[in-house]
């Protein structure tokens, strides 16, 4: 099982001053050098990203509290590491939480948007997590572009929250976070071209 939310599950942490209230920088570079921006053109605090986190947060805490096994019972055992989820529960893990970022072309207008953008997610995550997308040497060609990041986590602190763990260590664990910013609603997720960040299994 898996459960994406369309919100910021992890913040950037700032490393000096000028870092502060800036936006989630990828791992990967640009040709000229420097990181690119995960978040786009809007920071993951923009007004926007602020809302969506703190409800995002709310819902997930919700969510993971509501499907919690009564004690004696083998429930939901939630994991934010995609390797531990795909060796089918392996260190008792079988829940990967994940980021569903859906942005740009690929968000839908209209009546039933958020339905049709969920859609969208799970369909890109469904190419990524079963790989069955067919991966593009080059970043400007992908339709879904997969990132690996560490900071301050919010999914983790839902998951301290509705008392799966009490580890402080989940506050800092990186989350995959699932980019999607062009149109895949009529494209099957075999034939989805997946970018995966270089270094992607390095985050821990």
């Amino acid at each position: 099982m898996a459960l994406g939310l369309e919100s910021p599950l992890v913040l950037p942490v700032a490393i000096e001053n000028s870092d502060l209230s800036k936006g989630r920088l990828a791992r990967d570079k640009k040709p000229d050098g420097q990181p690119r921006e995960l978040d786009g053109n809007r920071s993951c605090f923009a007004p926007s990203g602020g809302y969506v986190a703190t409800l995002g947060l709310h819902q997930l805490e919700y969510i993971l509290r509501k499907i919690h096994a009564p004690p004696g019972r083998v429930g939901i055992k939630p994991t934010f590491k995609l390797e531990t989820w795909r060796q089918k529960g392996r260190g008792g893990a079988n829940f990967l939480l994940w980021e569903a970022f859906v942005s740009g072309k690929a968000h839908a207008k209209g009546k039933g948007a958020h339905h049709r953008d969920a859609k969208t997610a799970a369909r890109a995550a469904a190419a990524f997590f079963f790989r069955l997308g067919r991966c593009p040497t080059a970043y400007e060609n992908a339709q879904v572009r997969v990132y690996r990041f560490a900071g301050l986590s919010l999914a983790g602190a839902a998951l301290i929250a509705a008392r799966y763990s009490f580890s402080v260590r989940n506050l800092a664990s990186s989350v995959v976070i699932v980019k999607v910013s062009k149109n895949i609603a009529r494209t099957k997720p075999a034939s989805i071209c997946v970018w995966e960040e270089p270094g992607f299994d390095d985050v821990s």
